[in-house]
């Protein structure tokens, strides 16, 4: 079951969290506390949506969603910022159920286009992101370190 996860739940997503930047080819880490403020803000704020995946009551994986603006279109779009299935519950479709509630959460904000990326090397979810969406060529993604 794909469900929008309650701000007092996020103390139980925070381990998946750990494990997510774990797994990544550029590792991360954080304060849990931090992580937590972070999260509420987003969620409380109305700038976002958690999704969870849930499995017989156990957290299996995530969907961090962010609501922003696109000025061509004069609407909002979501960006799905990360999604992970922990290592136990991969291969069921969760990654596909949590991709395909994403993009309903998104239309109900109003969105007519949710965008994400991923690693060049993050070869497994390419498999399942060249299923469900269309992959755009033609831009250069760029980052500024703001110090």
């Amino acid at each position: 079951m794909i469900r929008a996860l309650k701000v007092e739940e996020l103390p139980q997503v925070v381990p998946m969290f750990h494990d997510y930047y774990a797994s990544s080819t550029v590792p991360h880490q954080f304060m849990d506390a931090e992580l937590q403020t972070f999260l509420t803000r987003i969620l409380t704020q109305h700038q976002g949506a958690l999704l969870v995946a849930d499995s017989g009551g156990q957290l299996a994986g995530f969907a961090l969603l962010y609501l922003t603006y696109e000025t061509r279109a004069m609407k909002p779009l979501t960006i799905l910022n990360d999604l992970f299935v922990a290592a136990p519950f991969r291969q069921q479709g969760l990654a596909r159920a949590l991709t395909a509630a994403s993009g309903d959460w998104a239309k109900a904000q109003g969105c007519e286009e949710m965008i994400w990326q991923t690693r060049t090397t993050n070869i497994g979810a390419q498999h399942l992101y060249d299923q469900v969406a269309t992959r755009e060529a033609g831009w250069i993604h760029y980052a500024q370190r703001l110090e």
